[in-house]
């Protein structure tokens, strides 16, 4: 399981990458998405690796991002309510979506999930995080950056 962050605003922003980010739903910068193993979205996310960051991330962390930011379509957080209404535990909800079961929008949440800037900063969101910057893949690091930003 991947997910992707938008880093950068759209100042001076290509159209073609304009549009490949709107279609990603990443409109805003610290926003998240969950990414299948599909070969478009690796495609996708490859043409705009210069706005955005991504990677893998374990379940405990998307349990806790869930938890924390998502919400639902009706804009309330994820409460007893909510998993009564779809007979799902959250447990239940993060193995589904590891095992691409089902989508955000099935499961009636939001998407993308809106995120809160990382403790300390992006490293540098002029570079890549090969150089020692913010942008483009970071595989297991990913799991770090998302934590930062619960």
């Amino acid at each position: 399981m991947k997910v992707a962050v938008r880093v950068r605003s759209g100042i001076g922003m290509k159209p073609d990458a304009r549009k490949t980010l709107e279609s990603l739903k990443l409109k805003t910068v610290n926003n998240c998405i969950i990414v299948n193993e599909k070969k478009i979205h690796s495609n996708m996310l490859q043409k705009v690796k210069d706005y955005i960051t991504w990677g893998e991330i374990e379940k405990e962390t998307l349990k806790k991002v869930l938890l924390k930011w998502a919400r639902t379509l009706k804009g309330k957080k994820l409460d007893e309510q909510y998993f009564k209404e779809i007979k799902m535990s959250i447990d239940d909800i993060v193995d589904k979506l590891f095992k691409d079961e089902v989508s955000m929008k099935d499961l009636g949440l939001k998407v993308p999930i809106r995120l809160h800037p990382p403790r300390k900063g992006y490293e540098g969101i002029k570079r890549p995080f090969t150089m020692k910057g913010a942008l483009g893949y970071r595989g297991k690091a990913m799991d770090e950056l998302i934590k930062r930003m619960i």
